[in-house]
């Protein structure tokens, strides 16, 4: 079965830049995420190589980024009312503090 593919997105390539920065495979292809606080498991990719596991895992974070991007332009742009924008900066918020991908999640949360 092929993961489908997810058009890259500039801010989230911004924040992912070496994917090896911020994430690896050990040798059971358990893959990792790298922030300042330490490593934390972020699942594994059965059956396939340690590159496509930890590609799969950065593609994760490219969606989680992209969508902040998104709702940060429609903030800035007043497309959202205020109460709208609060809950939904709430879900992301919550979103990336369980997200199970590979890329600059320090950044992530403070963006």
């Amino acid at each position: 079965m092929e993961t489908p593919s997810i058009a890259p997105n500039p801010a989230a390539a911004v924040l992912i830049g070496d994917p090896a920065k911020f994430g690896r495979v050990d040798e059971n292809g358990t893959v990792y995420v790298t922030t300042s606080t330490g490593e934390k498991m972020v699942g594994s990719y059965p059956g396939k190589t340690p590159e496509e596991a930890l590609a799969y895992f950065v593609r994760k974070f490219e969606v989680v980024a992209s969508e902040v991007a998104l709702l940060a332009a429609r903030i800035i742009s007043g497309a959202m009312v205020p109460h709208d924008a609060h809950q939904a900066v709430s879900k992301l918020k919550n979103q990336i503090e369980n997200l199970n991908g590979v890329g600059n999640l320090d950044a992530l949360k403070s963006s």
